[in-house]
């Protein structure tokens, strides 16, 4: 079973590698709520 925690933290510097389009990232430009998209990752047999 897969478990999660998320946690917030207040950066103090610019990230090494932020979020976004370079990353590939799954929710970049998103409008209103989205469904996961864990299924397109890798480790359950996605691209991604």
């Amino acid at each position: 079973m897969r478990v999660s925690q998320l946690t917030f933290t207040e950066l103090t510097s610019p990230a090494e590698r932020p979020y976004g389009e370079d990353r590939d990232s799954k929710y970049q430009e998103q409008e209103g709520p989205q469904a996961s998209r864990i299924g397109g990752d890798r480790e359950f047999g996605g691209e991604q």
